[in-house]
């Protein structure tokens, strides 16, 4: 009996010593799961969690991590946790991508509202991909980003859930900012409008910001600009950054410069384009001559989405108008000729005739400043004016009228009209001078 009762207490003894033996894994994790919180948002931000790795514990409790979504380089979840910044940058990249090739499904949602940071729960150990969407926001591009929940282990041997991180996301500004000048180092215009004249050079300026990718593989970053009717590209003027660069010049004179190149060298950073262009346009135009730049670039690093960002520069031209009347400013008067003269009063830059309603158009389109017209030739019976300065600006009214009196040649009002009473006497006047004249030569020899 005595010997019964050792055995039974051994084999107690030992199956005691064989639980306190087990791993702690044997005590469950927080049903609650772990959380994170995503920050640097914006109102309106959709945010979707990809769940791509998980973390385990085994029975022998260790913890075992294994990719949910396996990414195409073969490289482990240590792998992640190992590599540099940039290493793990690569590898978010290749998750992104793998995440949207193979459609997976979030884990969870949440629409950013009154705040600017997400704070998601109940999630199983292991690292998420963070995806941030707003339709209404075409400027932002998010660094692709995994967040981790971890776990830790207690006093007892068990794991538990870490403290929950805050991760701010990493986004780019991109923008797009176009101006124009009338001399090379001038100041761009960009808010108001730049006044240049027929077969005068526009220094156009275009400035973008360039995203901040992970990676710049495979990513688009180009700036499309269509220049107006009436202003052509001067061939060989384009520089990026100073340095010489031929542009993309498609059907109807659209101009392509493609970027993708600074994408890694000047991530962040604003690359200028400098080109001039040669308004060869005669008539000006109502509210100037207006045209968009537009930045295309990639939404992101993992589908062939894209977005655009534009800005819009005004070339503006004034134009002058005469309407020629007679005296009593009322009668229009045809035939006048007027010399459209430039800044300085020395070069013609146009010539025109008054119409049968007494108007004319000068197809020279003008900067602001102050030029001058001169009447070359009146109407019969009117005398020329004296020369008009006429100052005009190049804004939104394209076209400055000048209404000028021709005065009546009083001078010229004195001479007979042919055929009229006048001339006869004029005629009989002059037969008898004549006439006496040679009677008094057919006397002197007469005489002699």
């Amino acid at each position: 009996m005595v010997r019964k009762l050792r055995s039974l207490v051994a084999v107690a003894f030992l199956a005691l010593l064989a639980a306190a033996l087990l791993p702690s894994a044997a005590l469950a994790l927080d049903a609650k799961g772990g959380s994170l919180t995503v920050s640097n948002l914006k109102e309106g931000d959709t945010v979707n969690l990809y769940q791509v790795a998980s973390v385990t514990v085994e029975d022998d409790n260790t913890l075992n991590k294994a990719w949910v979504v396996t990414p195409t380089s073969g490289k482990t979840v240590d792998d992640y946790e190992k590599a540099d910044e940039t290493g793990r940058k690569s590898i978010a990249n290749d998750l992104a991508s793998k995440v949207f090739s193979t459609s997976v499904t979030p884990v969870a949602t949440q629409k950013v509202t009154g705040t600017t940071s997400a704070t998601f729960s109940g999630l199983d150990a292991g690292l998420y991909y963070v995806s941030v969407s707003n339709a209404d926001d075409v400027s932002r591009v998010y660094e692709n980003t995994l967040v981790p929940v971890n776990l830790k282990a207690n006093s007892d041997g068990s794991w538990g859930y870490d403290e929950a991180l805050t991760v701010p996301l990493k986004s780019s500004n991109v923008s797009i900012l176009k101006g124009a000048a009338t001399h090379e180092n001038g100041a761009h215009e960009t808010q108001t409008q730049t006044g240049v004249s027929t077969s005068g050079t526009v220094f156009y300026k275009i400035d973008v910001v360039v995203p901040n990718y992970n990676g710049a593989e495979n990513r688009d970053f180009l700036v499309k600009d269509k220049l107006p009717d009436g202003i052509e590209y001067i061939a060989g003027t384009m520089k990026v950054n100073g340095t010489a660069k031929d542009p993309v010049i498609s059907t109807g004179g659209n101009i392509s410069v493609d970027l993708a190149l600074y994408l890694a060298s000047s991530a962040g950073q604003t690359v200028s384009i400098t080109y001039q262009a040669k308004l060869t346009g005669t008539a000006p135009v109502e509210n100037g001559r207006a045209n968009t730049a537009t930045l295309v670039f990639s939404a992101n690093s993992y589908d062939s989405t894209q977005k655009t960002v534009s800005d819009s520069v005004v070339v503006a031209n004034a134009g002058i108008k005469i309407h020629k009347t007679a005296e009593d400013g009322k009668t229009a008067l045809q035939g006048a000729e007027f010399q459209l003269l430039d800044k300085d009063g020395t070069t013609v830059l146009d010539t025109k005739t008054t119409d049968a309603d007494g108007n004319l158009t000068f197809d020279y389109a003008l900067a602001s400043g102050t030029y001058t017209i001169k009447e070359t030739k009146a109407p019969a019976g009117y005398s020329l004016v004296e020369n008009q300065s006429v100052p005009v600006e190049a804004r939104n009214n394209a076209y400055k009228t000048v209404d000028i009196i021709d005065p009546k040649d009083h001078a010229a009002g004195l001479l007979p009209t042919t055929g009229g009473t006048g001339t006869i006497a004029i005629t009989v006047l002059g037969v008898a001078v004549i006439a006496g004249t040679a009677a008094l030569i057919v006397r002197g020899r007469r005489q002699d």
